[in-house]
């Protein structure tokens, strides 16, 4: 096939007007740019999601296990989450969740942690320690008395009381 040219000889590239539908470049162009958005970008969508959530250290199967396990809703990190709370929120998922609420808004077997009852004032962190550690009679609630937490590290219950502290900042709690 000769090279086209144009009235001086020059070599040119052949132009499509893309407006013309009946060109089989526009065609083919547009059908690609169709498709490929649908393909392709709730796969792209899910991988940002899930690599950042695995990188900041807020989701780990055991969270997803324990959710499963129990019926209680994971919830995802708050957007304006600190980095340096990610692990306590997964921790607060994993072992306190179940009763106090992955938001912690409290369930039918435990209290909201955004209540002015749990702020420093009244009750302090040695108080959320000693509850982990070791329990906690009924007092405010009719939830009956708060076992121990089982398998929580001093550090971890740390991180966890540093986690709900945030929240309860951001709530407007103190």
């Amino acid at each position: 096939m000769p090279e086209p040219r144009n009235a001086k000889g020059v070599k040119t590239t052949p132009t499509f007007n893309l407006a013309d539908t009946s060109c089989p470049r526009y065609r083919k162009r547009s059908r690609q740019s169709m498709r490929r958005p649908n393909r392709f970008k709730s796969l792209a969508i899910l991988i940002l999601l899930s690599g950042s959530l695995l990188l900041s250290g807020s989701l780990s199967p055991g969270i997803v296990a324990r959710a499963l396990a129990s019926e209680v809703e994971v919830m995802p990190p708050p957007a304006n989450l600190p980095f340096s709370h990610g692990r306590g929120h997964e921790l607060f998922q994993e072992k306190c969740a179940v009763c106090h609420g992955g938001d912690l808004e409290g369930t039918d077997q435990g209290p909201p942690l955004l209540h002015d009852y749990y702020n420093p004032s009244h009750h302090s962190d040695a108080a959320f320690f000693r509850a982990i550690e070791s329990g906690s009679p009924q007092h405010h609630w009719n939830f009956g008395d708060m076992p121990p937490v089982e398998g929580i590290t001093g550090k971890q219950a740390e991180v966890i009381v540093e986690y709900i502290r945030w929240h309860q900042r951001e709530a407007g709690l103190y």
